[in-house]
C-alpha cells in the first residue's frame, strides 16, 4: 500500500476528462455512494486504465476509514492520482454536482406531490432496487478484499456487531483496523518466522537429491562401461 498515495502521471489526463467522467457516474448511478463503487473501478481501472486493481483496493479501504461519503473519498483519491490537488477536487465536483442539480430541481416537485399514489409506488420500486444494488456492491467488496479465513471472521463479526447489537459503525471500523494490526505483528510474524526457515531449506534438499541421483546415475554408467571392456 505504500506506493498507493504516491502521483501517477504517467500518461496526462485532461482535468475536463476527470470532471466527466465522475459527472457521469453521479448522474447515471441511483443508489448511493456504495452503489457507485463498482461504477467508479470500472472506470478507473478498466475502461481508463487510471490506476491498477491494487490501488482501487487501498483506496476503499482508506475511503472506509475516513469520515465522509465513500464514493466522494473514493473520487477525491482518483482524482488526486491522475492530477494531483486539481484533480481532487475536479473529481469530488463532477461525482457530486448531478445530485445536487437534480435535487435542487425536484426538491419543490417532491413537496406537492409526495402524497401521490403513483409517487410513492415508485419510490417502492426505487428503493428495492437499491437494496439489491447495495447488495451487489457488498458481494464486489468481499471479492476485491477478502482474501483469507481472518478478512472474512473480522468481515461477518463486524456485520453481526452492527446489524444484530446496533453497534457504531465508525467504533467498529476503528476496532477492526486495530485487530488487524495486532495480527499482522503477532500472527503473520510468527508464521514467518516458524515456517520460513523450512521453506528456504527445500530447495537445497531437492537440489543435494538431485545431485545425489546423478552422482548415482554416473556411477552406474562407469561400471556399465567396465563391464563392456
Amino acid at each position: 500500500m505504500k506506493n498507493a498515495y504516491k502521483l501517477n502521471k504517467t500518461e496526462k489526463v485532461g482535468l475536463w476528462s476527470i470532471f466527466w467522467e465522475f459527472c457521469k457516474v453521479g448522474l447515471f448511478t441511483i443508489g448511493g455512494g456504495l452503489v457507485m463503487i463498482p461504477v467508479i473501478s470500472r472506470v478507473a481501472v478498466d475502461e481508463k486504465k487510471w490506476i491498477t486493481d491494487e490501488e482501487m483496493l487501498d483506496c476503499i479501504a482508506l475511503s472506509q476509514a475516513v469520515p465522509g461519503m465513500i464514493a466522494l473519498n473514493v473520487a477525491t483519491f482518483v482524482g488526486y492520482k491522475k492530477r494531483g490537488v486539481a484533480g481532487g477536487v475536479i473529481a469530488s465536483v463532477g461525482v457530486v454536482l448531478p445530485s445536487f442539480l437534480i435535487i435542487l430541481a425536484l426538491a419543490k416537485t417532491l413537496t406537492g406531490i409526495g402524497d401521490n399514489k403513483y409517487v410513492q409506488g415508485a419510490f417502492k420500486g426505487v428503493k428495492g432496487a437499491v437494496a439489491g444494488l447495495i447488495v451487489c456492491t457488498a458481494y464486489f467488496l468481499a471479492q476485491k478484499n477478502l482474501k483469507n479465513v481472518f478478512q472474512w471472521t473480522v468481515a461477518i463479526a463486524a456485520f453481526i456487531v452492527v446489524a444484530v447489537f446496533k453497534a457504531n459503525a465508525i467504533i467498529t471500523v476503528l476496532t477492526a483496523g486495530a485487530i488487524g494490526v495486532i495480527y499482522s505483528l503477532l500472527v503473520e510474524k510468527k508464521i514467518i518466522s516458524k515456517f520460513g526457515d523450512k521453506s528456504l531449506e527445500l530447495p537445497q534438499g531437492r537440489k543435494k537429491s538431485k545431485e545425489k541421483t546423478h552422482c548415482n546415475s554416473d556411477v552406474k554408467a562407469k561400471g556399465d562401461d567396465s563391464d563392456d571392456e
